[in-house]
């Protein structure tokens, strides 16, 4: 695949995935409950409420939100301040950590690949990353993974270039953005560390001293790092312990937020999300039975990918130990799955597109190219309108625009528990729910009707939505 039309045509059909399955809908409003408090934390840690190690959600719920380590909300509460409050701030820095997943993706890819003809299928691992469906969910709704995914991809990069060249120094930066996973979603982030053993017994099928050395050096330096931070920031120190006493531990042991009824609906889950690239796979090879592609690049590349589709299990075969189980906790192993089994594929649709005349990749790109073009236009012309859970949308920003920015609305229990109710609230208005105290302002939920809690309210009526009613104390 050393032509230049293919590889066009292919980049531009990854391209038109990448933009159709995430763009317009990243850039509609109204998005997931996660991805919505995450946006409100980083907000309001961009406006100096709250702090990094002391985040802050809502007045009345989480106003010290220790239920994630706060590294993700501190690098996004950057773009609110450099891109301010507009709904596309969230959107705008969810897009800039998929396309940086889209570089590790291709780097780890090239490293593996070079001097081969495999070098130009970087396409491959990214088309079909994108097209794995909690992926694209996921980056469309802000979720902390989204951060956590080019963190280990780099991590794992710099650990198999130190392993490559046998330079130590390597493993400084890849040390740093471990530390940096571990800062975004705990220890969920920490699966790098095991590259090095895996690589080699998988690649070289030997573990020597060296190996061993880069290994403990891997693991000393993060630890080293969170000891200068905890000297240097000694809020740090409470803030993670905050974070394994309130979450963290209570998860393990399944006393809080259990999801599912087996440990092993993560594998469910798993199977679920790669089911394209392993029929994709299993078709190539039947039907390659009688047209084998070259034996050196096969048998030198199945080693590649076994260790990519192990470290992709050593990042999603963990949550095992748990009850408390998402498919999109899978969306950091994804990328190496994807690896994985891209470097089994790939030879095999190479050996499909033998003969294939560069005019027929010239005029299949044009319409591709057009598609592309008119996916970015609708996109602009879209931004911004509403998408999912729109009538709750469109009551929120009315209230937004009614009460002051830090009000308190005083609410029934049940009101209260709609906890995507309270997430667009606190990102558009900056507005809490209280269902303990007497408040200046009185919200009904119409879809409870309750209509005792109203009557008791002495008030003048001064919204109605399509959900809720807004009512102002005289």
């Amino acid at each position: 695949m050393h032509r230049s039309p293919l590889r066009l045509f292919f980049w531009l059909l990854t391209a038109l995935a990448f933009a159709g399955l995430l763009l317009p809908f990243l850039f509609h409003d109204g998005m997931f409950l996660d991805g919505l408090t995450y946006a409100s934390i980083s907000r309001n840690m961009s406006e100096g409420i709250g702090s990094l190690w002391k985040p802050h959600y809502t007045a009345t719920l989480y106003p010290s939100f220790y239920e994630h380590p706060p590294l993700v909300f501190g690098i996004q509460s950057l773009f609110f301040r450099v891109l301010g409050d507009g709904i596309m701030t969230e959107r705008l820095y969810s897009l800039s950590t998929a396309l940086m997943t889209v570089w590790g993706i291709v780097a780890i890819w090239r490293l593996f690949s070079r001097e081969t003809r495999l070098a130009n299928y970087s396409w491959l691992p990214v088309l079909l990353w994108i097209m794995t469906p909690v992926v694209f969910w996921s980056y469309r709704n802000n979720m902390l993974e989204n951060t956590l995914t080019p963190f280990t991809l780099f991590a794992i990069w710099f650990l198999c270039k130190a392993t490559l060249t046998g330079r130590y120094w390597w493993l400084l930066p890849a040390s740093l953005l471990i530390f940096a996973s571990f800062l975004s979603k705990g220890p969920v982030g920490l699966f790098p560390l095991v590259s090095i053993p895996v690589y080699a017994l998988s690649v070289k099928k030997i573990f020597d001293l060296k190996d061993l050395s880069f290994s403990t050096l891997a693991i000393l330096l993060p630890i080293f790092f969170l000891l200068i931070l905890f000297w240097v920031a000694p809020d740090a120190k409470i803030s993670l312990q905050n974070y394994l006493n309130s979450q963290l531990i209570p998860s393990l042991s399944g006393s809080r937020e259990v999801t599912s009824a087996s440990r092993f609906t993560i594998l469910y889950y798993l199977l679920l999300q790669m089911a394209l690239p392993i029929i994709l796979w299993a078709v190539f090879r039947i039907t390659a039975i009688r047209r084998r592609p070259a034996q050196n690049v096969e048998t030198e590349h199945r080693h590649t990918g076994l260790f990519l589709i192990l470290v992709g299990l050593s990042a999603s075969l963990p949550l095992i130990i748990t009850m408390k189980q998402r498919d999109f906790y899978l969306v950091p192993a994804i990328p190496y799955l994807i690896l994985g089994i891209s470097f089994y594929l790939a030879p095999l649709i190479e050996d499909k597109l033998k003969g294939v005349k560069d005019s027929i990749w010239r005029w299949i790109s044009i319409p591709v190219a057009l598609a592309l073009i008119s996916i970015l236009a609708y996109t602009t012309i879209t931004a911004g309108k509403p998408g999912r859970d729109q009538n709750m949308v469109n009551d929120v920003r009315q209230i937004s625009t009614i009460l002051p920015e830090g009000a308190v609305l005083q609410t029934s229990v049940a009101t209260w528990q709609n906890w995507k109710l309270a997430a667009y609230l606190a990102r558009y208005g900056n507005i809490s729910l209280d269902c303990d105290s007497p408040r200046e302002y009185i919200l009904v939920d119409e879809t409870i009707q309750d209509k005792t809690f109203e009557i008791d309210c002495p008030t003048d009526q001064v919204l109605k939505g399509q959900l809720v009613t807004l009512y102002l104390k005289r």
